[in-house]
């Protein structure tokens, strides 16, 4: 578990980035928005790829999701 700050869903991942610099990349594509196969949830709901302002409050969790695909 890592502690961030951010008044939003978006500011709490540049903040993860900030503590984790590789991690940008990985999180966001050239533009600054969120890679298509990346899943936030905050206190377990799912954040949509255009929502990345919604507010979140001391003791939110927020969780990262990479997501599989194969066949």
């Amino acid at each position: 578990m890592v502690e961030v700050t951010g008044n939003t869903t978006g500011d709490c991942l540049l903040s993860l980035n900030k503590h984790f610099p590789d991690m940008g990349n990985k999180i966001f594509n050239k533009g600054g928005e969120l890679i298509d196969y990346v899943s936030i949830y905050v206190n377990g709901e799912f954040v949509n790829t255009d929502e990345l302002t919604k507010p979140v409050h001391d003791g939110d969790e927020l969780h990262v999701f990479y997501l599989l695909g194969g066949g």
